[in-house]
């Protein structure tokens, strides 16, 4: 005969937790609670205590201080508005232009929480009075935008230097949706609004993964290559300088890319004080915290994968880089915090 589900109350669920303190000599965090496919669930527990945490502290097990400290903010509408006016600065605001944003510590809600009270992005001109890149967005503004990033380059734009760019306008998806035409299509007509553009190819992949590697780890010969394709050369044209077929200049560019993320050569995988120095020299250019997918799409070195072996978190990895009281590491935890409060 099957037993009867429990019905659980505050009651039975301080119980539960206490029990739980006792085997475990601790709190659970609600991950590894779920993980465990403990009872109550987690989706319980928050129907009758307003966090996690404050169901532990009921039972006798308060958080330690650096969870305690953490505060979840309330956005108002007026707050909200504001917040949309200032990332905007005049201009036509997209999504991705506010995220960034408020990434780098501007005071306002994440981007979740405003596409949640509003709806869709589609409501912000509505909301607020700023005006979109949805609502301004034409065809000679994208190609405008190719243009500018291909100066910007000195040679064909790809779509992952379209997807980093800070300043587009919008995604290729949407260009593709909007306008019917992918990169190779923008690229062609800002090449024929703008003749005088760089005639520069972008490098192949087996080039581009050899230019990631730092030179001092680097062979004499691949050296040389990776010189020669900074300065726009092709394999084709790479090979013919050095007396290679096109596919040996491929091969030895492949062999010399695997050692990216390594420094000093073969077999020694980066520290965390060299991986901290990285990421450091990337805040100095850019003036910003990229997210952890962006930094995948970029394929920055160190990888995304080393970086949360040595350092547990994302946010950790900043944090030993920059301080943990750096204003861009502080929306860090910001950000975190309010996407919660939805």
């Amino acid at each position: 005969m099957a037993g009867r589900a429990t019905r659980w109350n505050r009651t039975s669920i301080v119980a539960a937790l206490r029990k739980a303190g006792r085997e475990n000599g601790r709190w659970i965090p609600m991950a590894q609670w779920s993980a465990a496919h403990r009872n109550p669930s987690y989706q319980t527990v928050l129907k009758f205590f307003p966090t996690w945490g404050d169901a532990w502290t009921k039972a006798g097990y308060p958080l330690p201080e650096r969870w305690q400290a953490r505060t979840y903010r309330r956005w108002a509408d007026a707050e909200i508005a504001e917040a949309l006016r200032r990332a905007a600065d005049g201009r036509p605001l997209s999504s991705t232009r506010y995220d960034r944003w408020q990434r780098s510590g501007g005071d306002g809600p994440c981007i979740t929480i405003v596409q949640r009270r509003l709806g869709s992005w589609r409501a912000v001109s509505a909301f607020s009075g700023v005006p979109t890149t949805r609502d301004t967005l034409h065809r000679a503004d994208v190609v405008e935008a190719m243009a500018a990033l291909w100066r910007e380059r000195g040679r064909e734009p790809t779509v992952r230097d379209w997807s980093v760019w800070s300043d587009r306008p919008c995604s290729i998806a949407t260009v593709q949706k909007r306008f019917g035409f992918t990169i190779s299509g923008l690229r062609a007509e800002a090449l024929a609004a703008h003749p005088g553009l760089p005639t520069g190819v972008s490098p192949s992949k087996a080039l581009r993964r050899l230019l990631a590697v730092p030179r001092d780890a680097l062979t004499e010969r691949e050296r040389e290559i990776a010189e020669r394709a900074e300065r726009g050369e092709t394999l084709r044209q790479i090979g013919e300088a050095l007396g290679f077929s096109r596919e040996m200049i491929r091969q030895i560019a492949i062999r010399g890319g695997r050692r990216r993320g390594r420094l000093g050569g073969r077999g020694r995988a980066l520290t965390a004080e060299e991986m901290v120095s990285l990421l450091r020299r990337r805040f100095e250019e850019t003036g910003q915290i990229p997210t952890l997918q962006e930094w995948m799409v970029m394929r920055a070195r160190p990888s995304a994968a080393a970086i949360l072996r040595h350092f547990g978190t994302w946010r950790s990895a900043w944090g030993a880089a920059l301080g943990a009281e750096h204003p861009a590491v502080q929306a860090l935890k910001r950000r975190r915090g309010v996407c919660r409060s939805a």
